[in-house]
């Protein structure tokens, strides 16, 4: 399963029912669900989630990126950028590994460096616009466990970071809302990531 967020909306490919037609047909839906704001949440049954990506990936330029959760003493480091409770993470750059943006990332973002990648979490997907140009960027999450203790964030402001904390996985839970959409998963699920 793929949940596509577009802002509060969501559209999702699953292979949990019958798959409901061509791929003009499915691609058809997929262009009213992007037309019609009305329209909160779609979930389209596909035979497979991998191909109806690459159709939809012919209309929609992909974008990469990866970031990390970055755990120490049980608590996970939040960030505060544009209004938003959100995680280190950006774009990769050419060559790089999923893997390698992240930690490059969590570096340039909060200065914190020296972890280790214990697991892939998740990939999210969220749409947004250049110019006239819709997108969707495909972010990679991993677990990055920073085990020294008295290392503290340096934030980069440039990319409008304005604070940080350190958040147990029930805090993460409870700030769901203060998220971007495409993340709200991610902190609702942080205690089954740590094993708690």
């Amino acid at each position: 399963m793929v949940t596509i967020y577009y802002g509060e909306r969501a559209l999702t490919f699953s292979e949990d029912g019958k798959a409901i037609g061509t791929d003009e047909e499915l691609m058809n839906r997929v262009c009213q669900f992007e037309h019609d704001e009305a329209i909160a949440d779609m979930k389209i049954s596909v035979d497979s989630v991998d191909r109806m990506m690459s159709l939809y990936q012919r209309r929609h330029r992909l974008i990469t990126a990866a970031g990390g959760l970055v755990v120490r003493d049980g608590k996970c480091l939040v960030i505060d950028r544009r209004g938003h409770l959100d995680l280190p993470k950006g774009k990769t750059e050419v060559g790089e590994s999923p893997e390698e943006t992240a930690v490059r990332e969590v570096a340039e973002e909060v200065g914190l460096s020296g972890m280790k990648i214990e697991d892939h979490v998740a990939a999210t997907y969220h749409t947004y616009n250049i110019g006239s140009e819709t997108v969707v960027k495909r972010t990679d999450w991993f677990l990055m466990r920073l085990e020294d203790m008295g290392v503290e964030p340096v934030l980069q402001t440039e990319e409008d970071i304005v604070g940080s904390k350190w958040m147990s996985a029930d805090e993460m839970k409870a700030s769901e809302q203060s998220t971007y959409t495409s993340l709200r998963p991610i902190f609702g699920s942080l205690s089954e990531v740590l094993g708690a």
